[in-house]
């Protein structure tokens, strides 16, 4: 009779811990919403056909907002600007005491929406996706030469897979490809009339993304998150052959990009 009572309360004891554990872990999966703020910097390359590669630092803001349930559906909004945090320059191939300096606008924007596929403990995470975008790429070279914007409505097609490794730790690998659906650019320049934006070649690019996550528990109910996401981006604006108000062939190379970098973000999920 010893004995027994003895391991009554042991056995209660491990019960309600077993059960306090699923609990939290069941109430912190059931906070689908979340939202992402932060900071991103990166390495920035930019191939301009006839003159040389101008490359440097851009440094901008990323924000996100989304719904994400497990074996439900996916759809968040998502927001990055940066700008060149330094000096851009080139020089051109056949003059080596010649700068160029350029001025780097970057802003992009989409909407996703996809598929949330999960393992049976839900500890995977599989989410294909597509949505619409919207890119705004301005880029000046200076002294005064020119300004080339880019206006640029995607499709955005891709997957996001998360891999949680512990309770308070995932990692996960995100790609996106980027299909044009229209693309226009718009030249400024003191030395050339346009009249309107001219097309241009189709465009497309893609990203791929390692996010690292932490998760920190403030309430039943909210939980913070760290995360800390290397990334690569390529895009493509094709070329143009348009002519300015005057009739005058106004050629224009296409214009590749690389970017590698790094976020930092800190996000609440309720």
């Amino acid at each position: 009779m010893k004995r027994r009572t003895g391991t009554c309360p042991a056995l209660i004891l491990l019960v309600l811990s077993l059960s306090q554990h699923f609990i939290t872990k069941t109430e912190s999966r059931n906070q689908f919403l979340q939202s992402n703020v932060g900071v991103d910097f990166n390495y920035a390359r930019y191939d301009l056909g006839e003159l040389s590669d101008i490359s440097g630092y851009l440094a901008g803001l990323h924000f996100d907002f989304y719904f994400k349930k497990p074996k439900s559906a996916l759809a968040g909004i998502y927001f990055d600007g940066t700008w060149d945090a330094g000096p851009m320059c080139s020089q051109y191939d056949c003059c080596n005491c010649s700068d160029i300096r350029s001025d780097i606008r970057d802003y992009i924007t989409s909407f996703h929406l996809g598929y949330n596929a999960t393992t049976c403990d839900e500890t995977r995470i599989f989410s294909p996706f597509l949505g619409l975008g919207f890119y705004f790429l301005s880029k000046a070279l200076k002294p005064c030469i020119i300004r080339y914007n880019y206006f640029n409505l995607y499709v955005p097609l891709g997957f996001e897979l998360q891999w949680d490794v512990k309770d308070d730790f995932a990692v996960g690998l995100n790609a996106t490809y980027r299909l044009d659906a229209y693309t226009r650019l718009k030249p400024e320049t003191p030395c050339i009339a346009l009249c309107d934006k001219l097309k241009i070649k189709r465009s497309h690019g893609f990203k791929v993304e390692l996010p690292l996550m932490w998760q920190h528990t403030l309430c039943k109910r909210a939980n913070v998150q760290t995360k800390v996401i290397p990334f690569f981006d390529w895009n493509k604006f094709g070329a143009t052959k348009e002519k300015t108000c005057y009739c005058i062939p106004f050629p224009i190379p296409e214009i590749k990009r690389w970017y590698i970098g790094i976020k930092v973000l800190l996000g609440f999920k309720f």
